[in-house]
């Protein structure tokens, strides 16, 4: 990769391809059925987006020993502000009112293309706030992931094809009434139509999740991650007066203890970031 900043599934991607091109010439892959066809479980937030005042005060009321990760995440983000910012920051992890926790203050960062794009989706979808995320989504996000896809499968020598985004399926589906792409308990209710009749129903009715690796477990049992992450923990700040701002070895040591928090994510991205500037810089 050009730059730390990194899928947390990269390297299993990565190796996946290499054992692949061992048994086969030609993968296929997934990508672009989620941000077409409304697969994403964070899409389900723009049903009710009207109600969303209540819905956070619901979240508000509740404790917090019974809200999931996924809870907790949705009431952060119903606090983003706008619609637009709504639509801006839905695939993100973390949201402006996370840094500011941090001490990592906004920092005057403006991006002309992803705002070009949320223009260009309100001029096609006027009114439509589900249609705008889905084509902000396949214009922004799903690139980052045909370019992580890419990467990894040509890096194992490879190819890679990703039928979902045949040019002819994005235009039809892109001219299909909003309800096709949003009604069901399950996103992607069209491809689960079109398939139960080729595909057992234990896949076209498995629950939607990502490709999660345990990396706290991998870093604790292997040698070199170990040993990497013990010397991240003892460092000094990174001499960045951005990074310099965060309390870093306080969600470190909360890490080590076994708690969890929405931060761990980030803390492992700084941990990516740590070995690249040792290893590559120093």
């Amino acid at each position: 990769l050009d730059e730390p900043l990194v899928h947390l599934n990269d390297p299993q991607i990565s190796a996946i391809s290499a054992y692949a091109k061992n048994h086969v010439k030609v993968l296929l892959s997934g990508e672009g059925a989620d941000e077409l066809m409304g697969g994403y479980v964070r899409y389900k937030t723009f049903r009710y987006i009207g109600m969303r005042s209540q819905i956070h005060f619901m979240l508000q009321c509740t404790p917090d020993k019974y809200k999931t990760t996924r809870l907790k995440k949705l009431e952060r983000y119903l606090k983003v502000g706008s619609l637009s910012q709504l639509i801006l920051g839905n695939a993100s992890n973390y949201f402006e009112s996370d840094f500011d926790e941090l001490g990592l203050h906004y920092l005057g960062i403006t991006n002309n293309y992803r705002a070009k794009i949320l223009q260009e989706a309100r001029k096609i979808y006027p009114n439509d706030s589900t249609r705008q995320l889905l084509y902000y989504d396949q214009h922004t996000y799903l690139q980052s992931l045909n370019d992580r896809n890419d990467r990894a499968t040509m890096a194992a020598g490879i190819e890679c094809r990703e039928p979902f985004q045949d040019y002819r399926l994005v235009e039809g589906l892109g001219s299909l009434n909003t309800n096709w792409l949003t009604t069901g308990k399950k996103g992607k209710r069209i491809l689960k139509e079109t398939m139960k009749q080729y595909l057992p129903e234990y896949i076209t009715n498995f629950r939607k999740i990502g490709l999660s690796v345990p990396w706290f477990d991998l870093i604790k049992n292997s040698g070199e991650l170990s040993s990497q992450w013990y010397s991240f923990t003892c460092c000094k700040n990174f001499e960045n007066e951005t990074l310099d701002t965060i309390n870093l070895k306080e969600h470190i040591n909360s890490i080590n203890q076994g708690k969890t928090s929405h931060y761990d994510s980030l803390v492992l991205q700084y941990f990516m970031y740590y070995i690249w500037i040792k290893d590559y810089i120093k």
